[in-house]
């Protein structure tokens, strides 16, 4: 009788680490991707672009951005730092010649989610007409075809561990005192004379 009662706050809590890991990783898996880009992947520009937008999922720490933008002779044609406004970056550019211009990124979101990536865009020899601002849909775009960005970042050597493993770990050690807890309780029951 005495297992079935000290049961049910087992399956209380078990059912309330299930629902809270459950709920905290949602939001600890969404990542910090780049979600859409001016000029995007693949794009065709003319030689007059002097800046590239980046938008990615979620507000960044403007510290930790880098962006690096290089010709196809791998001369670097960024110039200064990138400009940050929460999920947003710009990053100037002085295009020298045409051809295939990769951009690099390395950014680290608010929450200490790292992503590196990178993708193509190509610089036409003539002026580019004028376009319509980017819709409102971002596109995906993919990232990592071997550029690196180096960025030096002395935050992230201790890498933190995952909001999951740690309310599983407060769990155990709730479990744990629980059991503890409830030797103790029976403890003095089970020496007792059976008269008492």
């Amino acid at each position: 009788m005495r297992w079935q009662r000290s049961s049910v706050p087992v399956v209380l809590v078990v059912a309330a680490v299930v629902t809270l890991a459950a709920l905290i990783g949602a939001p600890a898996s969404a990542h910090t991707g780049l979600v859409a880009s001016t000029p995007s992947e693949g794009d065709r520009v003319g030689a007059d672009v002097s800046r590239v937008v980046l938008v990615f999922g979620a507000p960044l720490d403007p510290r930790r951005t880098e962006v690096v933008v290089q010709d196809g002779d791998g001369r670097t044609v960024s110039h200064g730092g990138p400009s940050v406004s929460g999920a947003d970056v710009e990053q100037s550019v002085r295009v020298t010649a045409p051809g295939v211009h990769t951009v690099g990124y390395r950014v680290v979101g608010l929450d200490g989610h790292a992503v590196v990536g990178s993708f193509d865009f190509t610089v036409t020899g003539t002026t580019a007409p004028p376009t319509a601002p980017p819709a409102q849909t971002p596109r995906p775009v993919s990232a990592g075809n071997g550029f690196d960005v180096a960025v030096a970042d002395p935050g992230e050597g201790v890498p933190l561990p995952h909001p999951v493993v740690l309310v599983l770990a407060v769990v155990a050690l709730a479990l744990l005192a629980m059991r503890v807890g409830g030797h103790r309780a029976r403890g003095p029951r089970a020496d007792a004379g059976p008269g008492d």
